[in-house]
């Protein structure tokens, strides 16, 4: 009898492992990861500290980000763009901020655009209070802070343990007082709030690769309209997840999913629904990222990386070929991926 008791609290007690939490996320994380040549294998823990490190003076971070939307919209195509961040001089030691120096190249700022920010165990900053709900690149360094690097509890924390992000507002309010499908207004819907909820984080996974720990960190968001899940088709949800290098406290990986239930103007001047995937990518071969856990990087992104790197050493030259370009005269008639931007005219005198 005792024999049959002892062996039932075995099963009960390998039934409740915390882990199992994590091998449930391992096949989709392995998929998502594949082509980058990284196979992680589930960490025999069910805690992990959960904070970010600022990137070394010697070692700016970059990234690369993806953006895809189905179907295509009409004011912005699918995107690479390049960011990166770095250090430009060492805070006081008693600071719990660390001053960072963001650089972005790419959609809506191919020539190059700069941030100052701060960085804490917890967060990075500024973000933006609507890019968890928005059909498109509003800001795109805000917008990567928001989605690149979710708020974290910068303590210790378990696996299933839930806590609030970033507040999402601004222009994301008014999804939740209108019609789910229609987003229309009227009599019927001025008793609906006008707030919507915050992003909702937890931990759902703690992984190893390399000698390495790394933490999956699950976000969602919705304006009120219906669950995170595919089969809902009503107002705006979203869902993220990345994943968090434990030792070197930096996202290596991170994947958005935003649908958009109210039509949207698609590339083929109808209108539909909108899927959006933002995906981030470590890039660089500082510790930690996706490139020294053995990424193969096509030559593109190598040059990516290497025209970040520039910039980052050389700031100002953004700042130079901003200059310029205000003294150039301007064509109406140029546009840069939707948005104007100035050209000199093609038969201006030299000097004017």
């Amino acid at each position: 009898m005792k024999r049959a008791i002892l062996f039932g609290a075995v099963v009960l007690a390998s039934c409740s492992d915390a882990t199992l939490e994590s091998h449930g996320q391992l096949p989709k994380l392995v998929e998502a990861l594949q082509p980058f040549g990284i196979t992680p294998t589930v960490a025999d823990t069910a805690v992990a500290t959960l904070a970010y490190q600022p990137p070394s003076l010697e070692c700016p971070h970059v990234i690369r980000i993806e953006v895809q939307n189905e179907p295509d919209l009409m004011h912005e195509a699918d995107s690479v763009s390049f960011l990166s961040v770095g250090i430009p001089a060492k805070s006081k030691d008693d600071s719990p901020y660390v001053e960072v120096q963001t650089l972005y190249r790419g959609f809506r700022a191919e020539r190059g655009a700069q941030h100052a920010g701060t960085m804490s165990t917890t967060e990075i900053g500024p973000t933006s209070p609507t890019a968890g709900c928005l059909p498109q690149t509003w800001d795109p360094i805000d917008d990567a802070m928001t989605l690149g690097w979710p708020e974290l509890t910068g303590r210790l924390t378990g696996l299933g343990e839930r806590w609030t992000g970033h507040r999402v507002a601004g222009k994301c309010n008014r999804a939740a007082c209108v019609d789910p499908k229609t987003g229309g207004g009227g009599p019927e819907n001025h008793a609906r709030t006008c707030v919507t909820q915050d992003w909702q984080n937890s931990l759902v996974g703690i992984f190893e690769h390399q000698g390495e720990r790394m933490a999956l960190v699950r976000g969602t968001w919705t304006d009120g309209h219906g669950p995170v899940d595919p089969s809902n088709t009503t107002g705006i949800w979203s869902e993220r997840f990345t994943l968090i290098n434990l030792d070197h406290g930096r996202p290596m990986w991170s994947k958005n999913r935003l649908h958009h239930s109210f039509p949207q103007p698609t590339s083929d001047k109808t209108w539909a629904q909108i899927d959006r995937t933002w995906e981030m990518q470590t890039a660089d071969t500082c510790p930690g990222s996706l490139a020294s856990h053995g990424w193969d990087r096509a030559d593109d992104v190598l040059a990516g990386v290497e025209e970040q790197l520039a910039m980052q050493a050389d700031p100002d030259a953004i700042l130079r070929a901003t200059r310029q370009k205000s003294t150039a005269p301007v064509s109406n008639e140029a546009v840069d991926n939707g948005q104007p931007y100035i050209v000199p005219k093609p038969d201006a005198p030299a000097g004017e």
